[in-house]
């Protein structure tokens, strides 16, 4: 009888387990110097291009003047108020002692929220002046939800620039 009682007890928890929306994670792509992680958020990947999704990246070389373009696609999970979603962003990139050699903050600053169908991001930086060939550097983006900013992701590419 005791078995009765306890195995409708655990069919309870296990589909509450199951209709829980764990959303978190981490994912790398050492291959290109692409690691990110998210939580709050689903999200199908994180991509690396050279210049406007025109050339996947094979490699973490980059050259003087092209553009690192990254792309998110189907992030969805943001907080939805008065029919929009407002996705706040920020990129910053770092030469190899640490120092800020770029920065972007407030990405989506004036805008007045997104369709709720929005699904497709981008974070983009032109590999120029004061950048310099010859060096790693580290483009560091975030993307988070405005009206819930525990809802993030967090982006890290490693770059070699080259002429």
């Amino acid at each position: 009888m005791k078995k009765v009682i306890y195995l409708p007890f655990f069919l309870v928890f296990a589909s509450l387990l199951t209709a829980c929306s764990f959303s978190a994670g981490t994912k790398a792509k050492p291959t290109v110097g692409l690691s990110y992680s998210y939580n709050g958020f689903r999200i199908d990947d994180v991509k690396v291009f050279d210049t406007n999704k025109n050339t996947p990246l094979k490699s973490k070389e980059i050259a003087m003047g092209k553009t690192l373009f990254i792309s998110i696609e189907n992030l969805t999970g943001f907080t939805v108020e008065d029919g929009k979603i407002y996705p706040g962003g920020e990129l910053t990139v770092t030469d190899p002692d640490g120092n800020v050699v770029l920065e972007g903050s407030d990405l989506y600053k004036g805008e007045a929220g997104y369709d709720p169908g929005t699904n497709v991001f981008s974070l983009t930086v032109r590999m120029g002046a004061p950048i310099v060939a010859g060096k790693e550097y580290i483009t560091s983006g975030r993307i988070y939800d405005l009206k819930n900013p525990d809802n993030e992701l967090n982006i890290t590419v490693k770059s070699e620039v080259v002429k």
